[in-house]
């Protein structure tokens, strides 16, 4: 019987909200009557999620030369909306962490998702986009709508992976025909569900299909080249075949020509395994 996005969704229970510490943070942003302040103490009520933030923030990710010690010190380099980023990211970790669908490879999962969100990252800088920090957020989120379906359609799930595998059919043509739905409408309405931006959502609805978005769509371009990245080293595509698989909407979008891969490769690969340890380190802390 054929799915819709919104049954599966209403259906997952453990993906149905973020950590409380994460939306209690959210509330002080989304407050116009708070300052820097009020956002500083918020993060720093709740221990593990100042470790995880200025764990991130002291990494080889941003490079800085003397250690950020505070929440206020970071606050002040990175800004509100980058902080706010990073503490929706560790708090998708912990998520990520505590889902145990049927079926599903979890580490390859996870280890996908933080290639992507470094790809997608690296890519943003190439693209002279402010807001890095969103992209990486965006390319960890990709795959959100994957979880839903292995755990409310596991058997269908699947088969699906194994027919995208076997180039029988497109993940999503794959997907659409025995779910009913497919992952990237199903991660959108659940980031939706849990009211985030809404070009966080258009990314993850888009980022196989970023010509399908409202033009100039950006943002889902770079998941897009993101995503094509990380599929490229999990899956070991040459350069050529990862280059034919890209939409020329992204392209268009983004200024950027193949040749970009490798940079973008090379650093995704620096800076992954220390990625996924901080990442996972953190969301055991909140498991």
């Amino acid at each position: 019987m054929p799915h819709t996005a919104a049954q599966l969704v209403e259906g997952v229970e453990t993906l149905r909200s973020l950590p409380s510490a994460y939306l209690h943070i959210k509330r002080v942003i989304d407050d116009p009557r708070s300052s820097t302040n009020d956002l500083a103490r918020a993060i720093s009520s709740d221990p593990a999620l100042t470790a995880r933030v200025l764990r991130l923030v002291n990494s080889p990710l941003y490079g800085f030369s003397s250690k950020i010690e505070t929440v206020s010190r970071a606050l002040v380099v990175l800004g509100i909306q980058q902080i706010h980023d990073l503490a929706l990211a560790t708090s998708v970790a912990a998520v990520f962490k505590s889902a145990r669908p049927q079926r599903l490879d979890m580490e390859r999962f996870w280890r996908e998702s933080v290639y992507c969100a470094l790809a997608a990252r690296s890519v943003a800088k190439l693209c002279n986009v402010l807001d890095s920090e969103r992209l990486f957020v965006a390319g960890l989120l990709h795959g959100l709508g994957t979880l839903v379906l292995f755990d409310r359609a596991p058997q269908e799930a699947a088969e699906a992976a194994r027919q995208a595998a076997q180039g029988a059919r497109s993940i999503l043509e794959a997907q659409r025909a025995l779910i009913g739905c497919d992952y990237a409408a199903v991660g959108a309405l659940l980031a939706r569900r849990w009211s985030l931006p809404s070009n966080l959502c258009s990314a993850i609805a888009h980022h196989l299909q970023p010509g399908a978005a409202e033009p100039p769509a950006v943002i889902e371009s770079i998941v897009h080249i993101g995503y094509w990245v990380m599929r490229a080293a999990q899956d070991g595509l040459a350069q050529d075949a990862w280059a034919r698989s890209l939409s020329p909407a992204a392209w268009a979008a983004t200024g950027l020509t193949a040749e970009c891969f490798s940079l973008v490769r090379m650093q995704a690969d620096a800076q992954f395994a220390e990625t996924l340890a901080m990442l996972a380190d953190g969301a055991s802390r909140v498991a």
